[in-house]
């Protein structure tokens, strides 16, 4: 609607102002136009005045059940001389001008209608429905017959102001039903005057068969919901054509959405147009993904209780021995086996693959929080934020930081006499800076000069050993490829920071011991980044720098 708004800007000035109310309306217009267009089976513009009796195209509608008139864009061209004319007679008259004589361009004839545009009983643009008279409907003259009458009616209501509705329906899930997928008209009784051979499937998949020609409809979807609990409280007013609404029918057969054009003529009711669309598939389908959905959302709750049913006997077994050692590695191993679970718990109350990992850190903090109350006084300070985790990365990166949270209490704070603090700082790259923060970590890692040879893609490179290291480094890329060399899951990269003011490292100490090994694994195999310990700031406690890179999902 960009152009749109430029171009009614653009004629302001002339003597034909439209107010802010006018401009709404039209918006209205335009959103609805499409179902006369696909009546008509004619090419809409809508034009408004440009000054000195010329007359500039604002939009442009083309029909979804004919071939189109206009093959190039005609928005923002001037109306020729002899065309003008018949506008200006539409905006003086307020009545549908239908020119006798027909138009050729080029080759085929154009026959033309040119209707106003009423509002507040003001004509406040001029629309043209233009169509080739010689083309064959692609669904029988005799539908084609009934659907020019109706489209004659919708016109007529354009220059009354009682067409479109100022109330229109929000699209289904389905989508909003449209011409081209069944059209049923009504009249003032909710009697079927007609049906298109698209309505007649769509009911057909319903369970109503025969022709309902002659039947008040909404007695026979009355007798077939009969069965159904569940009714949508706007049908008895869709059926029978009352209101602009738009509703949903559903047998032990299928499923159909239904929209409501009434029509009237200076307050008259005349009848009514429902637009039908089959949606039993969409519905199926949408089904078969909750049912889906539930049972991940169940498998992960299920993983959750086992892991918890692991952990308890862990922590059980843990306190029926008498080996401080035992006890220590059993507590271990309980903490490293709830880490797991409260991931499989965060899983299990979303739809999506995805995790709030802030809300995870702060169940990862109060459990290195009870280790604190029993290895040293220690607070725990978050700075950033993660964002969303994919589900495949996220139990790996719960396990990391559990692990050097621990590690920075248990160790790092041992032997302080004051509260100690440590501190997790975290940014996040996407797009471009994740592509830098990438490129960055690449030139430092392939010593061997090698390069991908597809941009910004490629494999990673890794090497995973049980030798002692306190640096170890990873080559990798921001994006991944499928089989077919296509991109997939482009990837963000955390930039985290572990930071504790306890006793640090000694210049030529080695990180090793099972833990050390365990984060090492993970960063590089399930995370495809870099783990680095360093001495702390002013060489006062430990920094662990952790480069992380996680997929982003691409969302629906």
């Amino acid at each position: 609607m960009t152009r749109f708004r430029e171009l009614i800007d653009s004629l302001t000035g002339t003597s034909h102002q439209l107010e802010a109310e006018d401009i709404d309306r039209l918006h209205v217009l335009l959103s609805e136009w499409q179902v006369l267009s696909d009546l008509w089976i004619a090419d809409l513009v809508l034009w408004l005045p440009a000054g000195n009796g010329r007359f500039r195209a604002v939009d442009h509608c083309r029909p979804g059940t004919g071939s189109t008139i206009h093959l190039d864009d005609v928005v923002g061209l001037l109306a020729a001389p002899a065309r003008s004319k018949y506008l200006q007679q539409a905006i003086e008259y307020n009545a549908i001008i239908a020119p006798s004589a027909i138009r050729w361009a080029g080759s085929y004839a154009v026959e033309e209608k040119y209707v106003p545009i009423v509002h507040h009983g003001r004509t406040i643009a001029v629309l043209s429905a233009e169509k080739n008279p010689t083309a064959r409907p692609g669904f029988g003259f005799e539908v084609h017959n009934w659907f020019e009458e109706l489209a004659t009616m919708l016109a007529e209501m354009l220059t009354t102001g009682e067409y479109p509705s100022d109330i229109s329906p929000a699209p289904g899930r389905g989508g909003t039903p449209r011409v081209s997928d069944g059209v049923v008209w009504l009249d003032p009784d909710g009697v079927v005057k007609e049906m298109s051979p698209n309505a007649h499937s769509c009911f057909r998949h319903l369970g109503i068969s025969g022709d309902l020609r002659g039947r008040v409809l909404a007695e026979v979807v009355t007798d077939m919901v009969l069965d159904h609990t569940q009714v949508d409280e706007t049908l008895p007013v869709v059926v029978m054509g009352r209101a602009a609404w738009m509703t949903e029918i559903e047998s032990s057969t299928g499923i159909a959405t239904l929209r409501a054009f009434p029509l009237s003529y200076e307050g008259r009711r005349l009848g009514a147009i429902l637009l039908c669309r089959n949606v039993t598939e969409h519905r199926r389908h949408e089904r078969e993904l909750l049912s889906k959905d539930a049972t991940i959302r169940e498998i992960h709750h299920r993983v959750k209780n086992n892991l918890q049913t692991v952990s308890a006997l862990l922590r059980m077994q843990a306190r029926r021995s008498n080996s401080d050692e035992v006890k220590k590695a059993l507590g271990q191993a309980e903490r490293r086996v709830s880490t797991v679970a409260h991931a499989h718990e965060a899983l299990s109350h979303t739809v999506d693959e995805t995790i709030d990992f802030d809300e995870m850190m702060t169940a990862i903090m109060r459990m290195a929080g009870s280790v604190a109350s029993t290895q040293g006084d220690a607070s725990i300070h978050l700075d950033g934020s993660f964002g969303l985790v994919d589900a495949d990365a996220a139990s790996s990166l719960a396990i990391v930081l559990a692990e050097l949270v621990t590690n920075a209490i248990e160790h790092g704070m041992d032997g302080k006499a004051e509260k100690g603090t440590v501190t997790i700082r975290v940014r996040r790259y996407e797009g471009n800076d994740a592509e830098k923060q990438t490129d960055d970590s690449s030139d430092e890692t392939h010593e061997d000069g090698s390069q991908c040879l597809d941009e910004g893609c490629g494999d990673t490179s890794l090497t995973v050993t049980d030798e002692p290291q306190t640096k170890t480094k990873i080559t990798g890329h921001s994006h991944r490829c499928d089989d077919d060399g296509e991109p997939v899951n482009t990837m963000a990269t955390l930039e985290i920071d572990v930071i504790d003011d306890g006793k640090g490292l000694s210049v030529d100490a080695n990180v090793s011991g099972l833990g050390a090994y365990i984060v090492r694994t993970f960063v590089n195999v399930e995370l495809h980044g870099s783990i680095e310990w360093l001495p702390g700031k002013d060489g006062i406690g430990t920094r662990v720098h952790v480069i992380a890179r996680i997929p982003v999902r691409s969302r629906p």
